[in-house]
């Protein structure tokens, strides 16, 4: 393992005066990581923060076959101020085909200097070493290079746009501006709305998560670290659950997360809805929209005023409909950007 903090040698960096990039050090560095996320998104229009909380929590939750934060996290420094990271990993999909991915962000007053597209191909020719026959995440096939633009991000889609990727995805950010009047639609007589109690139910839930959203695209089944993740998020309320249960099965559910900091940097009361699923037995019967409903009143009924979700553009469940019909209204679109590998067999 490469020592925490020691420089790298990026390929092609510009001559700036006082630049350096290096490894993650450790805990020490979240508070700049933040704070150059925040600023970097703001500039670019986008109204999400990300909290010293929860960005700690992303690191010390990293599954180690997909990524090690020491290894795959850098930071670009100017005179020794933090202006800009990036981090890589990569994900096997059950199909064998590996997503080499890599995100990153800059501030806005170092940008256009060149910096970000020799990190980005840094990060490329890093996570090409792992994948190729030689590498250790090994797999049959294509591979495909993989990052994302917010709407807003135009200085990075235009960087992806001359370094090969192209749209591979869209999905829609919605928002529903008021909690009032939420969908009133009864639950099959089968089910009933119940709290999340035990630990036995916190693992059906997320086990039902897993099932219901199996054929979604680029869908991983969630690890151990995963599920302590999702537990341990300091956004996560595990009594905001709103889960329809058929007996001790999980047929639906959703599973709001609550962010106070961004809340507070934005002065709302926005609840996530993060996760919305029915497992397939139980689809065509109402039973999301039902659960949303739910889900609106008790947030609703905490002091919360708005809610908001992510949606796949193509999703063949139906969902963009649904939500529309529940009160949400698509406010922005993300982009997935992506460029083919294909290994030869002599690498």
């Amino acid at each position: 393992m490469t020592e925490r903090g020691a420089g790298v040698e990026v390929v092609g960096a510009p001559e700036v005066p006082g630049l350096r990039f290096r490894l993650y050090a450790g805990p020490g560095d979240i508070p700049a990581l933040a704070a150059v996320r925040n600023a970097a998104w703001l500039a670019d229009g986008v109204d999400e923060t990300l909290s010293e909380e929860a960005l700690a929590s992303d690191l010390s939750h990293a599954e180690p076959a997909r990524w090690i934060p020491e290894r795959d996290l850098v930071i670009v420094e100017i005179d020794g101020r933090v202006v800009g990271w990036s981090w890589r990993d990569i994900r096997v999909e059950p199909s064998g085909v590996r997503i080499l991915c890599h995100r990153g962000q800059l501030l806005p007053e170092v940008r256009r200097r060149g910096i970000g597209t020799a990190l980005l191909r840094h990060n490329e020719a890093a996570l090409l070493a792992r994948a190729e026959p030689a590498g250790d995440v090994r797999g049959p096939g294509p591979a495909w290079l993989d990052s994302f633009t917010m709407a807003g991000m135009t200085g990075a889609a235009t960087l992806y746009a001359k370094e090969g990727y192209r749209p591979a995805r869209y999905f829609f950010k919605m928002v529903r501006p008021t909690l009032d009047d939420p969908p009133e639609v009864a639950l099959p007589a089968s089910l009933e709305i119940r709290p999340v109690c035990t630990p036995g139910d916190v693992r059906r839930v997320l086990r039902a998560v897993d099932d219901a959203f199996r054929d979604h695209w680029g869908y991983l089944e969630a690890t151990e670290e995963d599920d302590r993740h999702v537990l341990e998020d300091p956004r996560q309320d595990v009594g905001l659950w709103q889960v329809a249960w058929d007996g001790n099965e999980v047929a639906g559910f959703v599973l709001p997360l609550v962010d106070q900091a961004d809340n507070a940097a934005f002065g709302r009361r926005c609840a996530w809805l993060d996760a919305i699923g029915v497992r397939v037995p139980w689809r065509r019967q109402g039973v999301a929209r039902a659960l949303i409903g739910a889900s609106l009143r008790v947030l609703r009924d905490r002091g919360l005023d708005s809610a908001v979700l992510d949606v796949d553009s193509e999703n063949e469940t139906g969902a963009l409909g649904l939500y529309e019909r529940a009160g949400f209204a698509v406010t922005s679109r993300i982009t997935v950007w992506r460029k083919e590998v294909v290994f030869t067999e002599g690498g």
